[in-house]
Formats: C-alpha cells, structure tokens, sequence
C-alpha cells in the first residue's frame, strides 16, 4: 500500500504537494517577520518632532563652539598635537609616505590631514592647531590701489616679473601680496607678460648648469655695446663672480682689446684677490687666430697662476653669468638716454651698488649678491631706498623704516670673513 503524500487542505482549496507546501511555509515566514507599519502620527506632531530636533542640534553646536573658543588647548589640539608628534616620530625611521599612512590611521583622517597639521605646528606651533570657528571667514585678500599703482610704476620703470615683484616688495617690507596676485593685475592694467623669448636649443652641444663653491673660485668677464644719444658707440666691460653673482667690475672702456681687459682683471685683483680662473669667450681680446700662440690676457694670467677657460664658440651660454648680468644691465639701467659718457659712468655706479646689496637675485634663491660674497644678511623692510633711477615722489612715498648703509667690499673684509684669496697680487 502506497503512502499517502497529499496533507489536508481546507475546504475550497486543492491539496498540496510537497514542493508547493514548502514554497507555502516560506511565504508564511516572511508575513510574519515583515516590518509593521510605524502608526500614523499627525502633521502637527511631525512638525513638533523636526523642530525639537533641530533645537537641540542646534544647541550641541553652540556649546561646540563655545567649547572651542574657550579653551584653544582642549581635546581636540590635543588630539592634533599627539598626531602629529606621531607622524614625526614615525618619520625618522620610516619614510614620509609610511609614516602619514601610519599616522591616518591611527587617528582616522586623510594623508593630506596629517600633512596640513604637521605643516601648520611647523610653522606656527601649538596655536595652528586650534580649529577654526564655523560661519564665515575673513574677507577676501585686497590689495591697496596705492600698492597696486606701485606694481605698475616698476613693471614699466624696472620689467620686474611676477615672481620678482612679489618677492622685492615682501623684502622692502612694503606689502605681502602672492606672484599670482601680482600676474592678475598686470592683466587687469593690460601690461605684457612675456619679456623674453622661449629658451633656444643648441643641438650638439651638451648643456649642464653649474655653479662654484666659494667666492672668486671662477670669474666671468665680457664686453657689452651701448649708444649715446648722439649715436656714439660706447664700450662697457663686465666681471662677474660665479659663485655669488657679484659685480666685481662694470665701467666704460675705450675698446675691446687685450689691454683694456687687462688693466680691468688687474685693477680687479687689487681690490678682491686673485681668482683661480677666469673663464671667457672667443674674441680676439682674449684668444689669438693662432690657436698655440696665447694673447697679452692669457699670458698675464698664467704669470699669476690663473687657468684661463674659453667657451665653446657659438655658444655664448657656456659664459651664461655675465650674458645674464648684460642683459638685466639693458633692461634696467640702459633702456634710457645718457647725452655724455660721464652721465652713463655715474648711472653704472649707481645700478652696481644697486644690483650687489639690493637687488635680489632668483638663482639665488632671491638673495642679492652681498649675502653670498661675503655671508652677511640681507637688508630688510628698506621701502624703495637703493633703487636708482625712480622719480624722488614715488622713493618718498614709500621711505625705509630706518638708515640703509651698504657695507664696504674689497680684499680685507673678504679675508677677514672668509680667507679664501691671497692678499698680495
């Protein structure tokens, strides 16, 4: 006798399989453990709900904010300063990658966060770390339009760059504004941007920038060409130290001949030591057409035991630190009329003394010349003073906040401070 499989069913409906009985009981399951309906509650009570909820959010965030404001050292700086002692502690043993990994994750923020915090006690200590109050921040950053006519005045007078100008009036002490801030408002006063040309290319040549360790290590010495107003063609000689972009000469000379470079490097050496080599160009005062026969200028340095370097020919940037010096010399004190050579002597004096204690140099990490030629610190917060060459009204405007004295250079002070050349020459 065959078992029975079918159950019995209520009545009305049919009977059910053993496959339809289990689909059956699982249905059954899921009505029974489906979510109830929350009741049904009034708009009006709904209402009341949202605003109690949004008075106490509202009152956790004031006592937040008091919270911060009356005690700047709280948890929460505590918390920063502990990160951050334990992404530097991490950081001298692991590398700085590991090290912010490991710090996030301890304390559950970004990378970025622990980054920012380190930065901030670095720079400002313990105080950086206080978080900032919520609502609106301090206005946007404006720039006085007495600073930005003054942006304009040496953008024409001088063709500062961006980067030039913010850096000069952070230095003078005269206003703080970013290279970025200063770019949008040449734009806006439809100034040109782009002095100079895209960098050339010299195929074949190899091309490695270098730069001596110490002062008079390595001079560089070339010719420039100017006119007067009269179109008289004027002659000027440039010596240049590699080391610290000092101009150790910058005068008018009668020509371009050995002699004259010559009596140059010599009156030189009386008044900063003698150099271990000077390097050149190609021209005929400082090589002969005959490649074994020296000229006068080679012959006088090998007597004082200097090497002489020439430059590649055609290659004017292996002498690239006097071309550099020409070329600002152009740009910022040539670029005017002189009616006698006596009134170019006197602006060339006036533009070295400006270019070596003044004028901040980029390859220098904007530094001028003096600091590395002899070591001392730049001078500071010192308004226009030593800028030649600008109407008396606008140095006025902007004066020094206390006498600006340039410090003497010549073979005693360099052998006081560094002893790095003989005396004798």
């Amino acid at each position: 006798m065959q078992p029975n499989c079918t159950t019995k069913s209520k009545p009305g409906r049919k009977p059910l399989s053993p496959n339809n009985l289990d689909q059956e009981m699982k249905r059954e399951n899921k009505r029974r453990h489906r979510k109830k309906r929350k009741p049904k509650s009034s708009r009006r009570q709904t209402e009341m709900h949202k605003r109690r909820k949004d008075k106490l959010h509202r009152a956790k965030r004031k006592q937040l904010r008091h919270r911060r404001l009356k005690e700047p050292l709280g948890q929460t700086v505590r918390r920063r300063f502990k990160a951050v002692r334990y992404y530097q502690h991490w950081r001298q043993r692991l590398s700085e990658r590991d090290a912010a990994r490991r710090a996030a994750s301890k304390y559950q923020v970004s990378e970025s966060t622990i980054r920012r915090w380190d930065r901030l006690y670095r720079h400002d200590g313990l105080a950086a770390l206080v978080p900032k109050p919520p609502g609106p921040q301090a206005p946007p950053f404006v720039v006085l339009l007495e600073i930005q006519f003054l942006i304009v005045a040496l953008r024409l007078l001088l063709g500062w760059n961006e980067k030039r100008m913010a850096k000069e009036l952070e230095q003078r002490g005269i206003a703080k504004v970013s290279h970025r801030t200063v770019g949008r408002i040449f734009a806006r006063y439809h100034l040109p941007t782009r002095t100079y040309h895209s960098r050339a290319r010299c195929d074949g040549i190899p091309r490695k920038r270098y730069e001596k360790k110490m002062p008079n290590q390595q001079w560089h010495i070339d010719f420039a060409e100017t006119t007067l107003v009269d179109r008289t063609r004027v002659v000027i000689i440039v010596l240049i130290d590699d080391y610290s972009r000092y101009c150790l000469r910058c005068q008018v000379v009668p020509d371009m001949t050995a002699e004259t470079a010559i009596e140059t490097v010599q009156a030189a050496w009386q008044e900063f030591g003698l150099p271990i080599e000077i390097v050149s160009d190609n021209g005929r005062a400082f090589i002969s057409v005959y490649e074994d026969v020296p000229t006068a200028f080679g012959e006088v340095l090998r007597a004082k035991g200097i090497r002489h370097r020439l430059i590649t020919p055609y290659y004017p940037e292996g002498n690239g630190k006097a071309e550099a010096f020409i070329k600002i010399l152009k740009r910022e004190c040539l670029n005017r009329p002189f009616a006698t050579v006596e009134e170019l002597e006197q602006a060339l004096a006036k533009f070295v003394t400006y270019y070596n204690h003044f004028r901040l140099h980029s390859s220098l990490g904007y530094k001028p010349p003096v600091s590395r030629y002899l070591g001392v610190e730049a001078v500071k917060d010192h308004g226009l003073a030593g800028i030649p060459f600008l109407p008396d009204e606008l140095v006025a405007a902007f004066p020094p906040s206390q006498p600006v004295e340039v410090l003497p250079v010549n073979v005693w002070t360099i052998k006081q401070r560094f002893a790095l050349v003989p005396v004798s020459c």
